[in-house]
């Protein structure tokens, strides 16, 4: 995944969970419930493709030196 696209993805996914939480708590009506489980289903998603990115998130500790290996 490209670069723009990772940053605009992980501004995105934070508010996904922000607006999914606020329209399931905040409204009582079935269409606003519908929409913010939509968009917390979103939320998980977009938090996966993140994580499941190779050049992204999991390919962050081995450019800092880290390695998964215990002392």
């Amino acid at each position: 995944m490209s670069p723009a696209r990772t940053r605009s993805l992980r501004r995105l996914v934070p508010a996904l969970l922000v607006l999914g939480v606020l329209l399931m708590v905040a409204f009582d009506h079935t269409l606003t419930l519908m929409a913010g489980i939509a968009c917390m289903l979103a939320f998980v998603v977009g938090g996966w493709v993140l994580v499941a990115d190779p050049d992204g998130f999991l390919d962050h500790d081995a450019r800092a030196g880290r390695t998964d290996q215990g002392d």
